[in-house]
């Protein structure tokens, strides 16, 4: 099973659970190093590739639509599933949203995963799956033994704020003020961290990739910040593989604009007590 280098924790600790060799593709400034998975193709029996293309998790870059034209092909040559993960495709803030793999009529080989957590709470645990007909049966009948019945009452809710187009102006509405935090979240690192920080803004998503000067060492940073009572992920933990990477993952979504602003000053904060070069 190929993953990008950093990716989502709970699906690559799945895909090992399962007894799957993960192998590994990099990435860069327009997604998941395409020509590398070429070549794992040619060393390896690939079964799968498991990918988040809309705002990759968790550096939030977009798959080109070049490379996702390349990647449907290899998975046609080499006759491996793509695992097309789309958690947040409803928030895009620049030009129109890249449409998914999935999409795509000539391809046969993706499944498509999404949810609507992210748009109506996390509390709202309601998720989709769009697949070839002969694994939704599999699913269909795992799903009845490991989770019993569906909550048909959320479900007829769901059905009905979709039918009257209620979802889509709530989306509409909660766009605007994530595109609002997001640039606050923004504003107040580069106040704070000036140019020990790198952050390539995002076309879309609901958090930030923020690269850090190689003086501030990010593992002791989030430990320092813990102190503090901020939790932030370090770059480390999206590694399979558990490599270095001296970035966090900082999500804007479910604070308001004073709660970023304070959170930024603790990390700051975090970043002084450890000897770091913050403001």
């Amino acid at each position: 099973v190929v993953v990008e280098r950093l990716s989502y924790p709970p699906a690559w600790e799945i895909f090992r659970q399962l007894g799957a060799q993960l192998v590994t593709v990099d990435l860069d400034d327009e997604g998941c190093r395409v020509d590398q998975l070429a070549e794992l193709c040619r060393l390896h029996d690939v079964r799968m590739m498991y990918v988040t293309p809309h705002h990759q998790f968790p550096t939030t870059v977009s798959l080109r639509a070049g490379r996702r034209q390349q990647l449907l092909e290899l998975a046609r040559l080499h006759d491996f599933c793509i695992i097309e993960e789309d958690y947040d495709h409803e928030y895009h803030f620049a030009g129109r949203p890249y449409l998914p793999l999935a999409s795509d009529s000539a391809q046969r080989h993706v499944i498509y995963i999404g949810s609507l957590s992210k748009s109506l709470g996390s509390t709202f645990r309601c998720s989709y799956i769009v697949a070839p007909s002969n694994l939704i049966e599999v699913l269909e009948r795992t799903a009845a033994v490991s989770l019993g019945q569906g909550d048909a009452v959320m479900q007829r809710m769901l059905a009905d704020l979709i039918n009257d187009g209620e979802l889509k102006k709530h989306l509409r509405r909660v766009s605007r003020e994530y595109r609002r935090r997001r640039e606050t979240l923004l504003s107040c690192l580069l106040e704070a961290f000036g140019e020990q920080i790198s952050v390539q803004e995002p076309e879309g998503g609901l958090a930030l990739w923020v690269k850090f000067a190689d003086s501030i060492d990010v593992d002791r940073l989030a430990e320092k910040a813990l102190e503090l009572d901020l939790v932030v992920r370090s770059g480390r933990l999206f590694s399979p593989f558990d490599h270095p990477e001296n970035a966090l993952r900082l999500g804007f979504a479910s604070l308001n604009s004073e709660e970023i602003r304070v959170a930024t000053q603790r990390l700051a904060e975090a970043s002084r007590a450890i000897g770091g070069a913050a403001k």
